[in-house]
């Protein structure tokens, strides 16, 4: 059965629509790569601080509360008896945590070097600086050597904003841009105005706040399904499994 020029165009017009629709142009194109650079320095900025505090916290052994891999007494005596010293230990864990972030930096900059007039990829790159290594060894104790103690967790509350945001607006918007289903609009509505209310009270019940936050974004991983499976093209698909693979490799 023949398909006439105009049902092969209009089929065309389909499946290129989202892609056509995040593309920017002149100011609005300027201004997000402004926005895609302060937090991209910010993130960055983050994670260098971190990782200097987190190579000299592995080095101490701690005596009561063990921060994030930091060893114990009995840790360094268990890993000597393996035939590992500390200071392999602390090597392995820097390494591991390099080789994440290169993973990581390079896709984004991969992304932003082949469609930096794209608002979606612009998006998803921010997403990748931000859960990467960084929010890993990221810690109050940490930056509280760099903004003091006063300062240093609203600094961390603020990173885990940003983080959290860039997060939940991917997820809602990935791959073309719109709110799929329409509901996912006031998730993240939700999402982000309890997020900036941890940012000024982050000891008002943590646990609910935690709750709703990761329902947010269990709803959100529904909604991709959901997308994926009824709404999205397979030229969309193939990008959702891309992006899934990304974020899976560091």
């Amino acid at each position: 059965m023949n398909h006439s020029p105009v049902s092969i165009q209009t089929t065309i017009h389909a499946e290129h629509r989202g892609e056509r629709d995040t593309r920017l142009h002149g100011r609005r194109l300027v201004l997000a790569r402004i926005v895609w650079g302060v937090v991209a320095v910010f993130e960055l900025g983050m994670f260098v601080v971190s990782l200097l505090g987190y190579i000299t916290q592995l080095q101490v052994i701690c005596t009561s509360s063990c921060a994030n891999q930091q060893l114990s007494a009995a840790a360094v005596k268990e890993l000597q008896h393996l035939g590992f010293s500390q200071g392999d230990y602390v090597a392995f864990n820097l390494a591991f945590m390099l080789i994440s972030a290169l993973l990581s930096y390079a896709i984004a900059a991969l992304l932003v070097w082949r469609r930096s007039n794209d608002w979606m990829a612009l998006l998803v790159s921010l997403m990748l600086l931000g859960i990467g290594p960084t929010s890993r060894i990221t810690n109050t104790l940490l930056l509280s050597h760099w903004f003091g103690p006063a300062l240093a967790s609203s600094v961390l509350n603020f990173s885990i904003q940003i983080s959290f945001t860039i997060v939940v607006l991917a997820f809602s918007l990935f791959p073309d841009g719109r709110f799929v289903p329409r509901w996912t609009r006031w998730i993240v509505i939700l999402g982000i105005g309890v997020g900036i209310f941890f940012i000024f009270s982050p000891s008002a019940a943590q646990s609910v706040i935690s709750g709703i936050l990761i329902s947010a974004l269990i709803s959100l991983v529904i909604a991709q399904v959901y997308r994926y499976r009824r709404v999205s093209t397979p030229t969309q698909r193939q990008q959702t499994k891309w992006s899934c693979t990304a974020l899976q490799s560091p």
